[in-house]
């Protein structure tokens, strides 16, 4: 709790470090004879690969904080560089500064992140500059880890939902398309809900108004997914159904991983006569595109007529 009240909070604490490694390695380097602007002056002046040196070029040009917590060298490579200044004569003091600056980044990270990634990530905030990037990354890091994790993974995915008026005042219908494009299993033994039948009142009981077809007529028995089988990958994707307490899902079945085992799978299914005015039981209607399965894309569009006054804007969370 010490650190609360005797650090400054995190994006001034760690601007100011910043400045001062970046002033130091500038000293240093220049101290030795070497262009801070030339990552190659550097390999050759002070004896480092060219990774290294690239990097302490990098800290010392970039203006983005964020940017110089990224390019930070690990502990050896800042041994290596400052012995490295040291043979090719920087002085001493001047090296002796840049130390104390490093030891001023290492505070950093044991104040406020304890880890050099958590750091990283936390820098995102100090500057808009190459946020893109970073943010890019990080996205490609979650995708890789929730398809280990999960053992399946999709390039695009897509939901579409459309309400339109009943066939009496007071009702609507309610159709909805949901799409996996190229999507893959990791392991064999993995299993996936494709679609599902369910809807609750507000209380969470079943709610038993309102009657479902799917939109493709060729898949309308009662045990049947409601594929849209034009827009599927053939053979068509194998499911099974798998009652649940609220309704009834259709989960793929273990099979083929990896691009030999890649299938896409559209389902779509209309739900009609859903009463949208309030009642004591049910006073709020919601439409929601949960993005549960490691995808390179979500595609989501919602229409709903413009008769329907209450409808509110979307929110994005």
């Amino acid at each position: 709790m010490s650190g609360t009240t005797t650090h400054p909070p995190f994006p001034t604490h760690a601007k100011a470090v910043v400045r001062a490694v970046r002033g130091a390695f500038a000293e240093v380097v220049t101290s030795a004879g070497a262009d801070a602007h030339d990552p190659g002056s550097i390999s050759r002046r002070i004896g480092l690969n060219r990774n290294l040196a690239w990097k302490i070029s990098r800290i010392i040009q970039d203006e983005d904080p964020a940017a110089a917590l990224t390019q930070m060298p690990g502990s050896s490579g800042l041994r290596i560089f400052l012995r490295g200044s040291e043979r090719a004569g920087a002085n001493a003091g001047i090296v002796q500064t840049a130390k104390a600056a490093i030891e001023d980044f290492e505070e950093l990270i044991r104040v406020h992140s304890g880890d050099r990634a958590t750091l990283e990530m936390m820098g995102s905030e100090l500057s808009e500059q190459g946020n893109r990037q970073r943010d890019e990354q990080h996205r490609k890091l979650l995708f890789q880890g929730g398809s280990y994790v999960l053992g399946v993974q999709t390039r695009v995915v897509l939901k579409i939902g459309l309400v339109m008026p009943g066939a009496a005042d007071g009702l609507l219908d309610f159709a909805s398309v949901n799409g996996l494009v190229d999507f893959r299993r990791l392991r064999q033994d993995v299993t996936w809900v494709m679609a599902s039948r369910h809807g609750r009142n507000d209380d969470g009981s079943e709610m038993t108004t309102g009657a479902t077809e799917p939109i493709d007529p060729d898949f309308a028995g009662a045990d049947e997914a409601p594929l849209i089988g034009a827009y599927c990958s053939q053979p068509l994707p194998e499911l099974r159904r798998v009652e649940q307490p609220s309704g009834v899902s259709f989960e793929l079945v273990e099979g083929r991983v990896g691009n030999t085992g890649a299938l896409t799978c559209y389902v779509g299914a209309i739900q009609r006569g859903i009463p949208y005015y309030r009642t004591e039981s049910n006073e709020w209607g919601e439409h929601s595109a949960i993005c549960d399965v490691p995808a390179e894309m979500l595609l989501m569009d919602l229409f709903i007529h413009e008769s329907f006054a209450f409808a509110l804007d979307p929110e994005t969370f």
